[in-house]
């Protein structure tokens, strides 16, 4: 006799959207990071020291259309995940 096996519902957690904190390197302004927390204790040191500069709820866009999705799998998985901004170029 075969055992069947139900699949278990996502908790709440696992399906909900966390806030995410934006933070901008001192060494490198170029460079932002999110992080979990309003501390950002996992930013990468070489790029340190990290100046908070925004909060993002979990019912708000990233900016400059920035995928949620990645960005979160970054900070669940890396404790942090970085992004720059492409330098804009005058014509």
């Amino acid at each position: 006799m075969m055992t069947q096996f139900k699949r278990r519902a996502p908790t709440p957690s696992s399906t909900r959207a966390m806030t995410l904190y934006i933070f901008r390197s001192q060494k490198n302004p170029e460079i932002n990071g999110f992080a979990g927390t309003a501390k950002g204790e996992n930013l990468p040191e070489k790029f340190a020291p990290w100046t908070l500069t925004e909060t993002i709820l979990p019912t708000r866009a990233l900016p400059h259309g920035l995928n949620r999705a990645q960005a979160e799998k970054g900070v669940v998985d890396n404790g942090f995940q970085l992004w720059r901004m492409k330098p804009t170029t005058t014509s």
